[in-house]
């Protein structure tokens, strides 16, 4: 049996973290959760992140089940990587 997926999703964030929305990128898939966290300076380094109307633009590595139930409502998350 195959191990998990990670996936690598962006999030625009207010200042305070109190409210993220995913941001509209498409989503990238690593094997290893360390394969996804090399990727964060990248994804946080795109055009899509660049552009971003938010003040705080974060890279969350997440198995890849559980980025499926992140939807569009703003979210209080713990931070990660950001710009």
């Amino acid at each position: 049996m195959a191990g998990p997926l990670f996936a690598l999703i962006l999030l625009g964030c207010t200042d305070a973290g109190d409210g993220c929305t995913r941001l509209d990128a498409p989503v990238q898939t690593f094997d290893s959760r360390a394969q996804c966290e090399s990727g964060q300076e990248a994804a946080l380094a795109s055009e899509v992140s660049l552009r971003a109307d938010y003040p705080t633009v974060t890279a969350h590595c997440r198995v890849q089940l559980a980025t499926r139930k992140i939807d569009r409502q703003p979210r209080r998350l713990a931070m990660s990587a950001s710009r």
